[in-house]
């Protein structure tokens, strides 16, 4: 966390982006439907690993992978 520059705050880490996680929700509608298919997508992959599934590299691939889709440079 020193490297993100979070250890200069009082509150953990995690209490920092539980408000953020919140706050987002509450000013985008679409945040949320993200947040849980990034959560979802994160869970797949770690059990995955953890049964040491042969296409775990995919599902580990696959993370985040439906936030990029509509971005445009």
């Amino acid at each position: 966390m020193v490297a993100e520059g979070l250890d200069k705050y009082p509150d953990p880490p995690l209490k920092i982006f539980q408000y953020a996680t919140q706050k987002y929700a509450q000013e985008d509608p679409v945040f949320t439907e993200k947040f849980m298919k990034l959560e979802m997508q994160n869970q797949r992959a770690m059990e995955s690993l953890m049964r040491d599934e042969p296409d775990s590299l995919i599902h580990i691939e696959a993370i985040g992978a439906h936030l990029t889709q509509n971005l445009t440079y």
